[in-house]
C-alpha cells in the first residue's frame, strides 16, 4: 500500500497543471501551483542535498483589490527516507531565493538522517515582491501558502496515510519566518501545520512600525515580564532591540513601497515625513494587520528562535522586536498546541542564532534540531 501511495503522489506531482486553491482569509488572493518547462536544477554545489528529486513550478495568484501578481517560479527538491516520520519543509532567508544552509551537516540533512522527508526550496526572485507596480507583501504571501499546501497534498498525505503520527512541520529563517507566518494568520496554514519553527523572525509582523521611523528609533521589549511562550531559562528573560529596518531596509523598500506617493512613501526615510497614506498601506500588508490576520492554531506547535545579544557586542536589527509583534498576539495557551520563545545569546551577527547560546545550554544549532526532531508530529 505505501508504495502504490507514493506512486500515485509522484503521479500528481508530474501532472501537466496542478491547481492548488488557497483558502485564506476574506480579500487575498487565490493562488495555484502549477507544471511549466523549466528544467529545475539542484546542484548540491549550490546547497541542495544529494539524490533529491528537483522539480521546478510555477505559482499563479488572482488578481484582488487592485492588486496584481506576477507569476513566479520555484525550485523544490525533496528526499525521503524508506519509513519517513514526517515531512519538514525550509524557506531560507530574505527572498528565499536560494535553498538556504544544507549539506549533510546543515538542518536538511540532519533531518533527513533522522528519518524525516526534507524539502528545501528556492524561488525565482523573492517571494515578497509582486513583480508588478501594485506591491502587497501579504498578497504575495499567497505564494507560499499556495506551495505549503501543494507539499502538503502531494508529498505529505502519502506518508500520513501509512504513518498517521507522522507530522507536517515548516522552518524558516528570517525573511523565510515570515512566509510561515504569513502561511498561519492569513491563510489557514494551521488547519494542517503540526510544527513550524522560525529563526530570526517572523520579520514582517508590523512593516509600518518597522519603516515609519525618523529621527531616533524605537526600541521595543522582547518577551516582557508575562509573555505568554517566553522560555524561563531565557538570559536575559527580556531584551530590547530596535524597530527599525536597517540591513533588511533595501528589500522591504522593493517589497512595499508605493511609487505613487513619491519620496513619502519610501520605507525607513532618513529625513522629512512618511505620507499617512504609505503607513496604512505598510499596516494592511503586515503579518499583523489588525484586520485579517488570525492567531489562533491549537493544533500547531510553534517554536522561535531569536537572537537576544549579538557576539563581540556587535548591533542588534529589528528581527527580534519585529518577532515581539507577533508573539504578543499570542494571549492564551489554547491559541497553539504550544508556544516557546527561545532567546539566543552571542549570536554570530543579528540573526545569526545558528551559532549562538540557546537557553538549553547548547549551540543555537542543536538545540532548534532536537526541537524539531522531537515535535514533528502528527497534531490533525
Amino acid at each position: 500500500m505505501r508504495i502504490s501511495t507514493l506512486r500515485f503522489a509522484i503521479l500528481v506531482l508530474t501532472a501537466v497543471t496542478v491547481f492548488v486553491c488557497i483558502a485564506g482569509a476574506q480579500n487575498t488572493p487565490t493562488c495555484t501551483v502549477n507544471s511549466d518547462f523549466v528544467r529545475p536544477n539542484c546542484d548540491p554545489n549550490k546547497g541542495w542535498l544529494i539524490g533529491e528529486t528537483c522539480m521546478h513550478k510555477t505559482v499563479s495568484c488572482s488578481s484582488v483589490n487592485g492588486v496584481t501578481i506576477k507569476d513566479l517560479g520555484i525550485t523544490f527538491g525533496y528526499l525521503t527516507p524508506r519509513r519517513p516520520k514526517g515531512t519538514i519543509v525550509f524557506f531560507s532567508q530574505s527572498g528565499g531565493t536560494t535553498p538556504g544552509e544544507s549539506g549533510e551537516q546543515g538542518y536538511p540533512g540532519t533531518y533527513y538522517s533522522a528519518g524525516f522527508q526534507v524539502v528545501q526550496t528556492a524561488w525565482d526572485s523573492d517571494w515578497e515582491d509582486t513583480g508588478t507596480p501594485t506591491k502587497n507583501i501579504a498578497y504575495a504571501a499567497g505564494r507560499a501558502a499556495a506551495l505549503l499546501s501543494y507539499i502538503k497534498t502531494n508529498l505529505y498525505d502519502p506518508i500520513h496515510f501509512t504513518q498517521p503520527s507522522a507530522g507536517m512541520c515548516a522552518q524558516g529563517s528570517s525573511g523565510g519566518s515570515a512566509a510561515i507566518a504569513y502561511a498561519l494568520a492569513w491563510y489557514n496554514a494551521g488547519s494542517y501545520l503540526d510544527k513550524t519553527v522560525m529563526a530570526s523572525g517572523p520579520p514582517l509582523s508590523d512593516i509600518a512600525q518597522g519603516c515609519d521611523v525618523n529621527g531616533s528609533i524605537p526600541l521595543v521589549t522582547v518577551c516582557p515580564a508575562g509573555q505568554l511562550g517566553c522560555n524561563s531559562a531565557n538570559n536575559p528573560p527580556s531584551w530590547m532591540a530596535p524597530i527599525a529596518y536597517t540591513d533588511a531596509r533595501a528589500g522591504v523598500r522593493q517589497w512595499s513601497d508605493d511609487v505613487t506617493l513619491g519620496p513619502s512613501g519610501v520605507c525607513r526615510r532618513t529625513h522629512g515625513n512618511t505620507s499617512v497614506q504609505a503607513s496604512i498601506e505598510w499596516k494592511a500588508m503586515s503579518i499583523a494587520d489588525g484586520t485579517i490576520g488570525t492567531f489562533n492554531y491549537p493544533q500547531t506547535s510553534v517554536t522561535a528562535w531569536l537572537c537576544s545579544s549579538v557576539s563581540n557586542n556587535g548591533t542588534m536589527n529589528n528581527s527580534s522586536s519585529e518577532a515581539q509583534l507577533f508573539f504578543q498576539n499570542f494571549t492564551s495557551p489554547s491559541q497553539t498546541f504550544g508556544l516557546q520563545i527561545n532567546g539566543v545569546s552571542h549570536c554570530a551577527g543579528p540573526e545569526g542564532v545558528s551559532e549562538g547560546i540557546a537557553p538549553q545550554g547548547e549551540t543555537g544549532r542543536n538545540a532548534i534540531e532536537a526541537d524539531m526532531i522531537a515535535s514533528c508530529v502528527a497534531h490533525h
